[in-house]
Protein backbone atom coordinates (compact mmCIF):
# COMPACT_ATOMS: atom_id res chain seq x y z
CA UNK A 1 0.00 0.00 0.00
CA UNK A 2 1.59 3.21 -0.99
CA UNK A 3 1.65 5.75 1.68
CA UNK A 4 -0.65 8.81 1.08
CA UNK A 5 1.72 12.09 2.13
CA UNK A 6 0.26 15.60 2.04
CA UNK A 7 1.93 17.70 -0.26
CA UNK A 8 3.12 21.15 1.46
CA UNK A 9 0.96 24.01 0.48
CA UNK A 10 2.30 27.20 2.56
CA UNK A 11 0.74 30.33 3.55
CA UNK A 12 1.64 33.66 2.37
CA UNK A 13 3.79 34.17 5.50
CA UNK A 14 4.94 30.67 5.43
CA UNK A 15 5.60 31.62 1.63
CA UNK A 16 7.69 34.94 2.87
CA UNK A 17 10.19 32.71 4.85
CA UNK A 18 10.61 30.70 2.34
CA UNK A 19 11.16 32.95 -0.69
CA UNK A 20 13.60 35.03 1.73
CA UNK A 21 16.96 35.59 0.97
CA UNK A 22 20.13 36.84 2.13
CA UNK A 23 18.90 37.15 5.81
CA UNK A 24 19.03 35.68 8.98
CA UNK A 25 15.90 34.48 10.36
CA UNK A 26 13.53 34.06 13.54
CA UNK A 27 10.50 31.81 12.81
CA UNK A 28 7.96 32.63 15.72
CA UNK A 29 4.77 31.04 16.18
CA UNK A 30 1.90 28.98 17.69
CA UNK A 31 2.45 25.41 18.35
CA UNK A 32 0.94 23.06 15.04
CA UNK A 33 1.25 25.99 12.90
CA UNK A 34 3.77 24.33 10.52
CA UNK A 35 7.22 25.94 12.00
CA UNK A 36 9.12 22.64 11.82
CA UNK A 37 7.44 22.16 8.20
CA UNK A 38 8.51 25.70 6.93
CA UNK A 39 11.83 25.46 8.43
CA UNK A 40 12.65 22.18 6.84
CA UNK A 41 11.24 23.09 3.48
CA UNK A 42 14.00 26.33 3.30
CA UNK A 43 16.73 24.38 5.22
CA UNK A 44 16.61 21.75 2.22
CA UNK A 45 15.72 24.44 -0.63
CA UNK A 46 19.02 25.70 0.28
CA UNK A 47 21.28 22.66 0.34
CA UNK A 48 19.22 21.40 -2.94
CA UNK A 49 20.46 24.85 -4.37
CA UNK A 50 23.33 24.87 -3.46
CA UNK A 51 23.48 28.19 -1.06
CA UNK A 52 24.39 26.98 2.48
CA UNK A 53 25.92 23.10 3.03
CA UNK A 54 24.26 21.75 6.26
CA UNK A 55 27.84 22.84 8.27
CA UNK A 56 26.93 26.11 7.44
CA UNK A 57 23.42 26.44 9.18
CA UNK A 58 22.79 27.40 12.60
CA UNK A 59 19.04 26.23 13.85
CA UNK A 60 18.00 27.23 17.39
CA UNK A 61 14.81 25.28 18.75
CA UNK A 62 13.88 25.15 22.41
CA UNK A 63 13.99 21.65 23.47
CA UNK A 64 15.94 18.46 22.13
CA UNK A 65 12.78 16.57 20.99
CA UNK A 66 12.35 19.56 18.18
CA UNK A 67 16.03 19.60 17.21
CA UNK A 68 15.67 15.97 16.92
CA UNK A 69 12.41 16.19 14.65
CA UNK A 70 14.20 18.83 13.11
CA UNK A 71 16.64 16.49 12.03
CA UNK A 72 14.79 13.20 11.32
CA UNK A 73 12.65 15.33 8.57
CA UNK A 74 15.74 16.84 6.92
CA UNK A 75 17.07 13.24 6.27
CA UNK A 76 13.51 11.92 5.37
CA UNK A 77 13.62 15.24 2.87
CA UNK A 78 17.16 15.11 1.68
CA UNK A 79 17.58 11.65 1.35
CA UNK A 80 15.17 11.21 -1.70
CA UNK A 81 17.52 12.99 -3.74
CA UNK A 82 19.56 11.11 -6.55
CA UNK A 83 22.11 13.63 -6.11
CA UNK A 84 25.49 12.44 -4.83
CA UNK A 85 26.20 15.93 -3.48
CA UNK A 86 22.37 16.54 -1.52
CA UNK A 87 22.98 12.98 -0.05
CA UNK A 88 26.15 13.79 1.26
CA UNK A 89 24.91 15.95 3.62
CA UNK A 90 23.67 13.39 5.44
CA UNK A 91 26.77 12.55 6.54
CA UNK A 92 26.75 15.82 8.85
CA UNK A 93 23.47 15.25 10.68
CA UNK A 94 24.80 14.61 13.87
CA UNK A 95 27.10 16.81 14.55
CA UNK A 96 25.63 20.16 12.53
CA UNK A 97 23.85 22.81 14.18
CA UNK A 98 20.58 22.43 14.98
CA UNK A 99 19.79 22.38 18.31
CA UNK A 100 18.48 24.12 21.56
CA UNK A 101 20.28 27.18 23.01
CA UNK A 102 22.09 25.79 25.61
CA UNK A 103 23.69 23.06 23.27
CA UNK A 104 24.55 25.27 20.81
CA UNK A 105 26.28 27.75 23.50
CA UNK A 106 27.79 24.60 25.49
CA UNK A 107 29.39 23.68 22.15
CA UNK A 108 30.70 26.94 21.71
CA UNK A 109 32.01 27.06 25.59
CA UNK A 110 33.92 23.30 24.87
CA UNK A 111 35.71 24.49 21.25
CA UNK A 112 36.34 27.93 22.76
CA UNK A 113 36.99 27.67 26.54
CA UNK A 114 40.05 28.93 26.52
CA UNK A 115 39.75 32.32 25.01
CA UNK A 116 36.58 32.80 27.24
CA UNK A 117 38.77 32.04 30.46
CA UNK A 118 36.19 28.92 31.44
CA UNK A 119 37.53 25.41 32.91
CA UNK A 120 36.74 23.55 30.28
CA UNK A 121 35.65 21.13 33.18
CA UNK A 122 32.58 23.24 33.62
CA UNK A 123 29.10 21.85 34.90
CA UNK A 124 25.24 23.44 33.54
CA UNK A 125 23.47 23.15 36.93
CA UNK A 126 20.35 21.55 37.19
CA UNK A 127 17.40 21.26 39.89
CA UNK A 128 17.96 22.12 43.13
CA UNK A 129 22.02 22.40 43.02
CA UNK A 130 21.24 26.00 39.99
CA UNK A 131 18.60 26.80 42.56
CA UNK A 132 21.51 26.71 45.61
CA UNK A 133 24.32 28.52 43.82
CA UNK A 134 21.58 30.60 42.82
CA UNK A 135 20.74 31.86 46.04
CA UNK A 136 24.68 31.96 47.28
CA UNK A 137 25.39 34.35 44.25
CA UNK A 138 22.51 36.54 45.00
CA UNK A 139 23.44 36.89 48.52
CA UNK A 140 26.97 37.35 47.82
CA UNK A 141 25.83 40.54 45.28
CA UNK A 142 23.38 41.61 47.86
CA UNK A 143 25.99 41.77 50.68
CA UNK A 144 28.81 43.38 48.63
CA UNK A 145 26.06 45.90 47.53
CA UNK A 146 25.34 46.95 51.11
CA UNK A 147 28.86 46.87 52.05
CA UNK A 148 29.61 49.26 49.00
CA UNK A 149 26.46 51.87 50.16
CA UNK A 150 27.62 51.59 53.71
CA UNK A 151 31.29 52.65 52.99
CA UNK A 152 30.51 54.80 49.98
Amino acid sequence: MAENKKQFVPSPEQRRVLDSVGKNMLVSASAGTGKTTVMIQKIAGMIKSRKAALKEILVVTFTDMAAYEMKKRLVKELSVSQDREILSQLSYIDTCDISTLHSFCSSLIRRYFVDADIDPAYKILMGAERDIAFVLQSTKYFILYYIILIFS
